[in-house]
């Protein structure tokens, strides 16, 4: 059975807040106490959906039911259209900028690493990116598009923000830039010398 985006991110902000509380991320970064980590993960959400919704010029109600509906909001076209507009978020500045939640995420992880306390099944910094592109998709796809489409509406903002994302992860997580020791003899190497010694014995 298909888990849906309400269900995805459930689990991305159970997650967010988990994390927050191991690191008392808080006091850290100087939030208020009473700010959960997901309630930052559900803002930076809203900013990513809001851009994507402006990138084809129309702000459709289908839309912002979809972002209402996922993230908890009461949001029309208009509402969403003006908080577009009073956050600049359809610009360059919002597409160059990684989300807080990311770099929380890369910076748990990467302490995770450090640490060797413990192991997890996938990077922190590439489970947040699979929570962005199937909410994306979501948005894409409330609209009557699809994301098999390669002329949707929304393709070329959606590439430029999931790149973004993708090159921060990748440039900051630290066990992508681990060297690995080789203690492995190239194949065949060792039948290549014991047949020399055989010949000159």
């Amino acid at each position: 059975m298909s888990v849906s985006k309400k269900e995805l991110l459930d689990a991305a902000c159970e997650l967010c807040d988990r994390l927050g509380e191991m690191a008392n991320l808080n006091e850290n970064i100087g939030l208020d106490k009473e700010i959960k980590m997901s309630s930052i993960l559900k803002m930076d959400l809203f900013s990513f959906l809001a851009y994507l919704a402006a990138s084809d010029n129309v702000i459709s109600w289908k839309e912002s039911r979809y972002i209402g509906d996922l993230l908890g909001l009461s949001m029309s076209p208009e509402t969403l259209n003006n908080l577009i507009i009073e956050r600049n978020i359809y610009s360059t500045e919002f597409e160059e900028k990684p989300p807080l939640t990311l770099q929380l995420f890369v910076a748990m992880d990467n302490a995770i690493y450090d640490s060797n306390a413990s192991s997890i099944d996938d990077e922190l910094g590439r489970y947040l990116l699979k929570l962005y592109m199937a909410v994306g998709i979501g948005l894409v796809e409330s609209n009557g598009e699809s994301v098999e489409d390669e002329h949707f509406a929304e393709k070329e903002d959606f590439e430029i923000y999931m790149n973004m994302l993708r090159r921060y992860a990748e440039e900051n997580t630290k066990r992508h830039h681990t060297d690995i020791i080789f203690n492995h003899s190239k194949t065949g190497k060792q039948k290549e010398k014991k047949d020399t010694e055989i010949n000159n014995g």
